[in-house]
Formats: C-alpha cells, structure tokens, sequence
C-alpha cells in the first residue's frame, strides 16, 4: 500500500510518519532520490536525522520524477511505501498513482496553530505559504476521492478533539 500525507505546513504530517512507521533501524539511501528504509517500510526522504526539516522536505524541490522513479521500482519489494510532504502534492503524483493500492491522509489545522507551530521551531515561513500549501492539500484531497483512493481527514489542531496533543510526544 502507499500511504500519501498531505497537509499544510506544520499541520503534523511527518511527525505521523515517524509515530506511525519508524520503529526499528533506519537505513538512509540519497538514490536515485532521498529516502529511508524501516523493517518492510519505504519512506520518501530521509528520516531520523535530527532535523525540524524531514521526510519528503529533504528532497529537492523539483523531484517528482525521481520520487515517482522510486515507488515503480520498489512497489513489489515494500509492504508500505510512505510518501509525505509538499513535494508530492501535486497533480502529476496524484495521476501517476491511478489504479494502485493508496491511502490519501489530509492533516488540517488552523492557521493559527500553523502559525504558532513554526514559529516555536524558529521557521521564517510565512503565513501566505501556509495558506497556500492548506489550499493546495485541500484541492489534492479532492482530487484523490475522485480518483477512489481510500481517504482520511485528521485534525491536529491543539484541542481537546484535535490530534496535535500526540503528535508533540514525536521527536
């Protein structure tokens, strides 16, 4: 299965992934694009290393082709390939993935704690960004339940019914 996360900045999409597919020992590879491999999991960029900036945001910005390279030559040999970030939401991904085994996850939370989250890790994003990458996940998102891919919708917004309590445990 490849299970794609979406999200606007600073929404808790790779803290997912590291809750959720990271429990053993990482092997990092940099070819043909960054990425890191878990027990029987392929995760696109590299995971683990002690940076705010992991997952997909390790890789270039424009790395579709070889990100799209990667899951075609290693579908068949992973139980889970994991792709995250702002690098693969866009259309051209989304199509690639027509007919295959996937889970669209959209991660949502205000602006406000958008906002509140980059600023605590010392990032100069700014708030246009932000709003442009909740937009874009949004339409993504779409896109995926028109193509029939299975979806989900998680908030993590700072609240009692919000999910951003759990994901602050994720280093």
């Amino acid at each position: 299965m490849i299970i794609v996360i979406i999200g606007q900045s600073a929404s808790g999409k790779t803290s997912y992934a590291k809750k959720n597919f990271i429990d053993g020992e990482l092997t990092l590879k940099d070819k043909p694009v960054k990425h890191t491999i878990c027990n029987n999991t392929l995760l696109i960029g590299h995971y683990g290393i002690g940076r705010r900036c992991e997952g997909s945001d390790t890789t270039g910005l424009n790395q579709i082709q070889p990100i799209i390279d990667l899951i075609k030559d290693n579908e068949d040999k992973f139980n889970t390939i994991v792709a995250e970030g702002d690098r693969i939401n866009n259309n051209r991904f989304f199509e690639f993935l027509k007919g295959k085994d996937v889970k669209v996850i959209l991660f949502e939370c205000s602006l406000e704690t958008s906002m509140k989250r980059l600023k605590k890790e010392g990032s100069n994003i700014q708030e246009q960004f932000v709003k442009t990458t909740q937009t874009k996940s949004l339409n993504n998102f779409r896109l995926a339940q028109k193509l029939g891919f299975q979806t989900e919708r998680i908030n993590t917004d700072d609240t009692p019914t919000g999910l951003g309590r759990f994901l602050k445990c994720v280093v």
